[in-house]
């Protein structure tokens, strides 16, 4: 689990916590209580979420979401915060879904790119990276995500080992591959769809997959970030681009203006 109980830092924005939040209902109130995320997003551009079409499109009806970075339910359950948007709530702007998934929810698009408004305090922490990588057999990925409500995390200080929408994952290998998708057996809940399944390069956390959600009852199936998934998501970065990156680390990134 990441949370300010269990040591880590939620607010710093070189954190790496911070990159990653819960889409609660647009308009939830973060010092109600109780759980409330409706899926994972990453940071992945100056102003730019990655997350799975479902959270935001699906059966023809759209379900408009807020992001909280750094989301800390049991920090706030426990006292360490006074809500549980620790870094506030992200207002998302404009969403960008994988066309197929729009039009006809084609599993191998779905995906989106969300994009919250264009200020300095959205694009002044990083980003996870994301590629394409044709090897992944056997490479250890890490996946995080935010759990729905009546989930329970082995490492939660909450009776019960209640979630209570704080950020949980773990390192698995990768079992298998298809054209299309990652399989891995990461401990998924409710909630964890849209987060992202990552590796290491030189040190620097990059996106290979997006959680879809369960498959069988031994591994997961994850969006595979290849060819034309890759190109859409960097369309959708450069198709509204931030106007702050020169006040910080972003010149010439994707995503830039």
């Amino acid at each position: 689990m990441r949370s300010a109980e269990s040591g880590h830092s939620m607010t710093s924005i070189n954190s790496s916590w911070i990159r990653i939040g819960g889409l609660p209902a647009d308009s939830w109130k973060p010092d109600l209580g109780g759980d409330n995320t409706e899926g994972t997003a990453t940071k992945i551009g100056p102003r730019h979420l990655l997350t799975v079409g479902h959270n935001v499109w699906a059966g023809g009806h759209f379900f408009p979401k807020d992001w909280w970075a750094g989301e800390d339910g049991v920090g706030f359950e426990l006292g360490s915060w006074s809500s549980a948007a620790p870094n506030g709530v992200k207002n998302i702007k404009w969403y960008y879904i994988g066309p197929k998934w729009y039009e006809s929810e084609k599993n191998t698009q779905d995906f989106a790119v969300l994009f919250l408004y264009d200020n300095a305090s959205s694009v002044q922490f990083p980003a996870f990276g994301y590629k394409e990588d044709y090897a992944l057999a056997q490479d250890n990925t890490w996946n995080f995500g935010i759990p729905k409500g009546g989930n329970t995390c082995s490492d939660s200080p909450i009776a019960g080992d209640n979630c209570r929408s704080s950020m949980y994952g773990h390192q698995k290998v990768v079992r298998r591959t298809e054209t299309s998708w990652i399989f891995t057996a990461h401990d998924l809940q409710q909630g964890h769809s849209g987060g992202p399944v990552y590796e290491f390069d030189a040190g620097k956390r990059k996106i290979v997959g997006i959680v879809k959600g369960s498959y069988t009852s031994v591994e997961n199936r994850h969006l595979r970030i290849r060819g034309l998934v890759f190109d859409l998501i960097t369309n959708g970065l450069n198709a509204m681009p931030s106007t702050h990156c020169d006040d910080y680390a972003w010149p010439g990134e994707t995503g830039c203006e």
